[in-house]
Order: C-alpha cells, then sequence, then structure tokens
C-alpha cells in the first residue's frame, strides 16, 4: 500500500463529516507536517497538523524535532499515522472531540 492509499481514507473519511484536511506544502521548511485538519462549522476549535505515511514507515528526525518544536508552541500535533487502523483512531477521536464539545 502507498502512502497516497492512506492519504486518501485520511481525507474522505474526515470529509464525510465536516472536517477538512488540507494537503500542507511549505517551501523551505523541510520537516513540516503533511495535513492540517480544520474542524467542522458546528465544532470551531484549534486545528490539528497531522503526518501521514506508507505502512511501516516512520517519521525522519527532523519531522520529529520539528514536531516537537510545534507542540511547544502550543500546536495541536497528532503522531505520524501510517496505516488505515491509524486513520480510523484519529476520526474516532476527532468526532469524540467534537461531540463533547458540541452546544
Amino acid at each position: 500500500m502507498k502512502e497516497n492509499a492512506v492519504e486518501r481514507k485520511f481525507r474522505v473519511d474526515l470529509e464525510s463529516l465536516g472536517f477538512k484536511a488540507l494537503k500542507l506544502e511549505t517551501p523551505g521548511h523541510t520537516g513540516s507536517m503533511d495535513r492540517l485538519v480544520l474542524r467542522p462549522k458546528w465544532s470551531p476549535g484549534p486545528p490539528w497538523f497531522v503526518e501521514l505515511k506508507r505502512p511501516g514507515k516512520h517519521e525522519r528526525r527532523l519531522q520529529e524535532v520539528i514536531r516537537d518544536d510545534w507542540r511547544a508552541r502550543g500546536a495541536l500535533v497528532w503522531p505520524a499515522i501510517d496505516t488505515y487502523e491509524g486513520v480510523s483512531v484519529f476520526v474516532k477521536h476527532m468526532e469524540e472531540l467534537c461531540a463533547r464539545e458540541k452546544i
């Protein structure tokens, strides 16, 4: 399985629930996360950053450094996702987060 299969499931699953899963391109900033996840309009809250990987692959050392730096600055950064199961765990977490905060 290729990384784009994981990315496709990630995007489709989130967008079907009203989230936006935007692909990030950050020229000049090697190691940045792949995706910016925006919550549905009915559940405003901070965005999440997510790194998606091909199954069995892990974050490079630079990506770990960037992830830790972003977290230290207050960004919400999810650990790298490399499987469909990992996508499902993230989607479920986001659903539960929004459900707890729904007015």
